[in-house]
């Protein structure tokens, strides 16, 4: 991460800023002299932040029991962080709009806040209740660190906005590719400059890298990580492929079943609407969850091959018990490529034709990480990615999968000669003094080598195997096997 560009930007005076309202519930809400009056008077003193905090409290949304006809009455019912969470967060939302250009879409914008926000209170009350007030906040203030670099950045950043704009996933990917920074890294150093606590702070740090999490708030984290699963579900094309990720994300995550996933999805659907309204946003036109819910289970009930075609060639149909895509490259995810591996291997072997790996490790990657952070570890492994793109587009059926942070699966039918000579020419032109070397192990199967390798997994362990030669060799080089022909390669 660039500090120089960070610092410029966090210094940006058009930077939106926090509400004086906000900054003194901050202040009351961090003393532990503060009595419930003070932050009540604090409150009262702002009649429109009042006015919406008590229509949202007595909402359907909340659920309460008694209605609240005061601010005291809120505080005693509520309690003091729920009331401050729903402060802090009428008062940031007004806030933002200072920072929209031309080119910038509000209503997807606030669409993904709205939706990622009410999912997370949602699964937090099923998961850990007490985190649900700032599962919340998290999932509505996550992406302020783009609102930050659009008014920071300008027409340089809205043009990386418009590259991703079907697919917030790979809005990371791109932000590092031009700018060597990520929003959630932004947004996260804008919430401290805020003196957001940690609890805030870091659900907008990790939101798309939920694994990361410092332990003692990754569940806050991961409620707003499965939020952004679920909107994704209620508003992307590819509704099959969204279906699977969030249905692995909750077993993970929460051990939550699909059926309950299903009904979370429903519920969030119906309350969004309602807290669209509360906040004074626009967020599109509302969905139908059960009208979606009955497509995602007509796509899933497809043969694979159908199914891709009706998820407009997407990996959808691959796994389900995994997620689809990594957060970090874009390619296809572990257990996806392995079944891609499946597929390839057993339409090949019916005629014997050519199926070919090739594994490739960044050396150095767990010092790289030590030294520089694991910010440092994304972009090596982003930058990598994207450069085997080009070695794709040479190769029949060529695709890329993440084995893990620092490997790379190049999974193609094309003969091991051909995949030899182009990751040998890439090899090449890979090298540089600000990029780490790599280890590469290859493999592959053609005509009577199906006598030898007759699962996929064989042939998968084979070319990792080979991988692990390159680094025993002291890395930056490049071992190959076939059966009955081990070849060595520089």
């Amino acid at each position: 991460m660039d500090a120089c560009a960070v610092e410029e930007i966090l210094s940006c005076e058009s930077l939106p800023s926090l509400p004086a309202t906000a900054v003194r519930v901050l202040e009351l809400s961090q003393d532990p002299d503060c009595t419930v009056n003070e932050l009540a008077e604090t409150i009262r003193f702002d009649q429109g932040l009042s006015a919406k905090i008590l229509k949202t409290v007595n909402s359907s949304f909340f659920g309460l029991r008694t209605k609240c006809a005061s601010i005291d009455k809120a505080l005693v019912v509520l309690g003091m962080r729920e009331l401050r969470n729903l402060a802090l967060g009428f008062s940031l939302v007004p806030a933002m709009e200072s920072a929209y250009t031309e080119g910038f879409d509000p209503i997807d914008y606030w669409r993904r806040g709205i939706y990622s926000a009410v999912a997370a209170k949602i699964i937090a009350q099923r998961v850990a209740r007490e985190v649900a007030d700032e599962a919340f906040l998290g999932g509505l203030l996550q992406d302020i660190g783009i609102m930050a670099m659009l008014q920071a950045l300008g027409d340089p950043y809205e043009e990386v906005l418009q590259t991703a704009a079907t697919d917030h996933r790979r809005l990371a990917a791109a932000e590092l590719r031009a700018f060597d920074m990520q929003h959630p890294e932004v947004g996260a150093l804008l919430a401290r400059k805020w003196q957001l606590p940690d609890e805030l702070s870091v659900p907008i740090r990790f939101h798309e890298r939920p694994t990361a999490a410092p332990n003692d708030l990754k569940e806050v984290v991961s409620c707003v990580a499965l939020g952004n699963s679920i909107h994704q579900c209620l508003t992307y094309e590819d509704k099959a492929g969204c279906f699977d990720r969030m249905y692995a994300q909750a077993q993970r995550f929460f051990n939550l079943d699909p059926a309950a996933c299903d009904d979370i999805l429903k519920q969030t659907a119906t309350a969004a609407k309602e807290v669209s309204r509360l906040f004074e946003l626009d967020t599109g036109e509302a969905v139908d969850a059960d009208a979606l819910l009955k497509k995602a289970q007509e796509l899933q009930s497809q043969p694979a091959s159908e199914q891709d075609h009706l998820s407009q060639g997407s990996v959808s149909a691959v796994v389900r018990d995994g997620d689809l895509v990594d957060p970090i490259t874009g390619v296809k995810a572990r257990l996806a490529i392995e079944r891609k591996l499946e597929e390839n291997f057993e339409q090949s072997k019916a005629d014997r034709s050519p199926v070919s790996i090739a594994i490739i490790r960044i050396d150095g990657f767990a010092k790289l990480i030590e030294n520089e952070g694991l910010e440092a570890g994304d972009v090596a492994a982003i930058d990598m990615t994207e450069s085997l793109r080009d070695v794709c587009d040479g190769l029949e059926n060529a695709e890329l999968g993440s084995f893990d942070d620092a490997t790379i699966i190049l999974l193609c039918t094309a003969s091991m000669p051909a995949l030899i000579t182009a990751v040998t020419s890439w090899r090449e032109s890979y090298k540089g003094k600000s990029r780490p070397t790599t280890s590469v192990g290859l493999t592959g199967c053609e005509g009577a080598s199906y006598d030898v390798f007759t699962k996929p997994k064989q042939l998968l362990a084979v070319a990792y195997r080979a991988m692990e030669a390159a680094e025993k060799a002291g890395g930056n080089a490049l071992r190959t096997f076939e059966p009955g022909n081990d070849k060595r390669a520089a």
